[in-house]
This record gives C-alpha cells, structure tokens and sequence, in this order.
C-alpha cells in the first residue's frame, strides 16, 4: 500500500511537472508571438514613416522647383521691364522730331538761298543771314546729341530701307542704281527711320544697249 501511495506521489509529481512545463511553453509561446506582433508592428511604423518622409521630399522638390520657376520669371519680367524703358526713353522724342523735319527742311531751304558772297550786302542783312545759319547749325547739332542722323546719300547705292526713289536719271557714267540727287533729306532716331531719303536714282545707258 506504502508503494502505490508513493507510486501514485511520483505519478502526481510528474503530471505536475509536466502541467507547469506545458504552461511554460504557452507562455513562452505567447511571449515569441507578441514579439513578433511587436517586430510587424515596428516595421509598419517604420514604412509609415518612411512613406511620409518620401512624400516630405517630394513636395520640398515640388516646392523648390516653383520657387526657381517664379525667381527666373520675376528676374525675366525685370529684364524685359527694363529694356522696355530704355525704349521708351530713347525713343520718346520720335513724333516730336518728326513733326519738326518741315520747319527744318524750310530752314535749310532758307540758309541754301543766302549768298555766297556777302561783302556787298548790308550788314543788317549779313546778319540776318549769320544768324539764320547760327539757327540751322545750332538745330542739328542738338538734333545729333539726341541720336537724330541726317541721311543724305549721294554716290551710294539705292536701299530702299533708307531712300524713297522719286525719279531715274540716265548716264553713261553711272551704274544703275546709284544714287544721283537728294531731293529732300532723310533722318533717323537712332536705328529708326524718321523719314527717308528722296531721291533720283541713275540708269545707265549700257543697259538699254544689252
């Protein structure tokens, strides 16, 4: 009887042993499964984050792309700002001398008809004439200060960018083309035609002959 008593405690010690190992392992078990829920929860976050810190650099990209965009606009606008008033105020003059190119025209017209020779005129009328020709001397030369330019082509070839032919003139001595006669001025504002050039262009006789 002592025996299976003590055989019976050895069967309850093992059972016993054998429960709490068991227990053992399911917690440890669980704790291997909550580590691993842990490590997948850890990386989630970290592609979370690595996601958001994407995303974070693609806007400071997209940002940064326009902020260059509108500097190079800004920094255009300027630019073309400023060559627009530097227009503005080179040419600012261009229907105010246009306007005066007859009075300048009847001016000259006027000095060309004073005499060469003026030893036997009255000195009122010599002076007259000396200022008239103070006058006309005293126009151009402001009218050259302001980037205004005389275009009196004689001997050059005909362009019609500069001169306006108003008759031919037949030689013998003269290729076609050239330019004869200046019946009235031209000018220029700079490298804008105020008026061209009237004028009479050559023809020569030889092409008749061909």
């Amino acid at each position: 009887m002592n025996k299976d008593n003590r055989h019976n405690d050895t069967v309850d010690q093992e059972n016993k042993i054998n429960s709490e190992y068991e227990k053992s392992e399911e917690l440890d078990n669980e704790d291997t499964n909550q580590e691993i829920t842990n490590d997948n929860d850890d990386d989630d976050n970290a592609n979370k984050q690595e996601t958001t810190l994407d995303s974070l650099n693609e806007k400071i990209s997209e940002l940064n792309d326009q902020y260059i965009r509108i500097v190079a606009e800004n920094e255009n606008l300027r630019k073309r700002t400023d060559r627009e008033i530097l227009t503005a105020k080179k040419y600012a003059s261009f229907n105010l001398v246009k306007d005066l190119l007859t009075s300048l025209d009847n001016i000259e017209k006027a000095v060309e008809s004073i005499p060469k020779n003026k030893e036997k005129l009255d000195e009122n009328l010599k002076n007259v004439f000396l200022g008239m020709e103070m006058t006309h001397s005293g126009i151009m030369s402001t009218l050259e200060k302001f980037g205004v330019e005389e275009i009196n082509p004689v001997g050059e070839n005909f362009d019609y960018n500069f001169h306006q032919a108003m008759f031919e003139v037949e030689t013998e001595n003269e290729e076609s083309g050239k330019i004869v006669e200046v019946v009235q001025k031209g000018f220029l504002l700079y490298d804008r035609l105020l008026r061209p050039a009237m004028v009479g262009v050559s023809k020569s006789s030889n092409d008749k002959k061909n």
